[in-house]
């Protein structure tokens, strides 16, 4: 399909990574922030939503009359198990700035055209697939990747996909499941017991059967199948969906990166229903936005100004995202202080990311020891531990390494 315009937005699922320590940009009107790690937390913010009725449902609904200051979010305090994996620095496991996928055992990185694999701890394990035309080949960059351990398996969906290609976990192709209709970008999860897959799909406008999420089965036949027209958008692959976790295993939740900037809704989906679950009133002036959902909180990612970054491309920078608390409703915007590792700040960028279950940086070893530079070298928030490695981390580094992985799962 014809694109509009080639938006490259700074997210972990997107065109690039984020790799910076700051990078909150500020204007009138949007969510500010700040480049340095700040000693207020959610008792000091405002309440910013409320629960209102929707049927026999309920939704949260974000909305701001004046923008409060931004609170400061410890790893330890919203993310299980925060590890920094540094990957092994031979050449051929060399990888730069791109789409991550983490899974309980295995990292995947797509970089320069490859699918490369590591365990946990950063050992590169090979290569998944290639990329060509041919069975198993890879045209396009892949959009959604997942792992089956108990299965063996390794799933792989690129970007206008008509299947999912299925490799060993020595990355050798073996077959592929034909899905059920076109996906133009999508997520999906796998049950190979019951021989079912759950697809979650970005509908374009022209897409003749506006199903945005359909169980089927390893066939391609569909099993059931939500019908939403209104949640199109305009056939430009800009555009993202966004997946996040859920309180039920098989559920998740739904949300949309428009580029013709409309007001949105972030859905449940479990049990086979689909529901409203939040939304943001942002009045009259609609910004480049997009929701997550997390454990303890919701999330609105707004963008600055477009920069131009060549003659048809352009940069969407990141704002603060603006955390709403699930149980208090108080929201203001936040940014990660990584308390293992000191003061180590994340001010935007940190609500990305192609897994809804994980937090992943993606960070060059020359940028990460800028941001540790940068770190103040106390704050309240801080422990001795935490300072100690940091220190010792900044002497370990060398600009030869290969990239490091920040990880933590989100808390329940």
């Amino acid at each position: 399909m014809k694109t509009i315009i080639n938006i490259l937005v700074t997210m972990a699922a997107g065109m690039c990574v984020v790799s910076s320590c700051g990078g909150g940009s500020s204007s009138k009107g949007e969510f500010t922030g700040s480049s340095t790690p700040l000693s207020k937390t959610f008792a000091d913010a405002p309440v910013a939503a409320q629960t209102v009725a929707v049927g026999s449902d309920s939704m949260i609904v974000g909305k701001l009359s004046s923008v409060p200051e931004p609170v400061t979010l410890r790893a330890s305090d919203i993310l299980d198990d925060v590890e920094l994996v540094k990957l092994e620095s031979s050449d051929e496991a060399t990888v730069g700035q791109g789409f991550v996928w983490v899974t309980d055992k295995r990292i995947l990185i797509y970089s320069d055209g490859v699918v490369k694999q590591f365990d946990r701890s950063g050992k590169y394990l090979g290569k998944v697939g290639a990329k060509g035309n041919g069975p198993g080949e890879y045209t396009i960059a892949p959009y959604y990747m997942d792992v089956d351990e108990k299965a063996g398996r390794i799933y792989l969906m690129q970007y206008g996909a008509k299947d999912i290609s299925v490799y060993n976990t020595s990355g050798e192709y073996i077959e592929s499941i034909p899905l059920a209709q076109e996906v133009n970008k999508g997520f999906f999860t796998i049950d190979n017991e019951k021989g079912t897959v759950t697809v979650a799909a970005l509908l374009f406008h022209s897409d003749e059967n506006p199903t945005p999420v359909w169980t089927q089965d390893m066939q391609g036949n569909v099993i059931s199948s939500v019908f939403k027209p209104d949640i199109t958008v305009v056939p430009d692959f800009s555009s993202e969906i966004h997946v996040g976790s859920h309180e039920k295993p098989d559920g998740f939740t739904y949300s949309l990166f428009r580029i013709d900037c409309k007001a949105d809704t972030l859905y449940e989906y479990a049990d086979g229903r689909f529901t409203p679950a939040f939304t943001f009133d942002f009045g009259e002036e609609v910004p480049m936005h997009y929701f997550r959902a997390f454990p303890q909180f919701f999330v609105v990612v707004t963008y600055g100004a477009p920069e131009r970054a060549g003659e048809r491309s352009f940069v969407l920078p990141h704002n603060t995202p603006f955390v709403i608390d699930r149980s208090t409703l108080r929201g203001a915007p936040a940014v990660v202080m990584f308390d293992n590792l000191g003061t180590l700040t994340m001010d935007s960028g940190w609500a990305d990311g192609s897994r809804p279950d994980y937090l992943v940086w993606n960070i060059d070893p020359g940028d990460l020891l800028d941001c540790l530079e940068a770190a103040p070298e106390s704050h309240p928030l801080a422990t001795d531990e935490g300072m100690a490695r940091m220190k010792e981390l900044k002497e370990s580094i060398a600009p030869d390494d290969n990239n490091y992985l920040l990880i933590g799962r989100w808390k329940h």
